[in-house]
């Protein structure tokens, strides 16, 4: 019901797309049983959406970060409205490529993040790092979504990392200049 609300207002607000996520997979559950209902929930609030223009974007994160189990989700979902937030670097923290991983994602695809990390070689994990710096290929990325005429937003997701003033510039000029050389505008 709450993402219900959601829609409303992004609807009210002009908003194209609300994110959603599928969660974590409850311990001792059976992770298919969970798609399943996760899948029946985004069907629901994506019959909800038809006719206000927002997109229900469930985001490649948390239990979904394959791209494989997202699209699965997607499709039992069944619904036009349900569609996939691409956040670029979580597919390769489950051990994708950006190709694979768009490759799933392309039919379905209506909102990217873009955030760059190294990978922590103790421990695992990934460390945020200055866009272009890191081990995640965004220009590959934006390249392979102008290749299929994608037209919505990539945007940025940096948090309590570093002060807003540097970094946004930053990264803006950077993801500008990918999308300049994949765009050409």
């Amino acid at each position: 019901e709450l993402t219900k609300q959601y829609i409303d207002l992004a609807a009210d607000c002009g908003a194209p797309c609300i994110r959603v996520f599928g969660g974590s997979t409850p311990p001792g559950a059976d992770y298919a049983e969970v798609k399943k209902y996760v899948a029946e929930a985004l069907r629901e609030c994506g019959e909800y959406a038809k006719g206000s223009g927002v997109w229900v974007c469930m985001e490649t994160h948390d239990s979904y970060c394959n791209a494989n189990d997202l699209a699965e989700v997607i499709k039992m979902a069944d619904t036009p409205q349900a569609v996939i937030n691409w956040d670029i670097m979580h597919p390769c923290t489950a051990g994708m490529t950006i190709a694979e991983a768009f490759e799933v994602v392309k039919p379905y695809v209506k909102h990217c993040h873009a955030h760059d990390g190294i990978w922590r070689t103790e421990g695992g994990g990934w460390d945020l790092a200055p866009m272009g710096t890191g081990g995640i290929d965004h220009a590959e990325a934006i390249r392979l979504l102008a290749s299929i005429g994608y037209d919505g937003a990539f945007s940025g997701e940096w948090i309590a990392w570093q002060p807003y003033e540097e970094l946004l510039p930053r990264e803006a000029a950077v993801l500008r200049q990918y999308r300049q050389e994949a765009y050409g505008a």
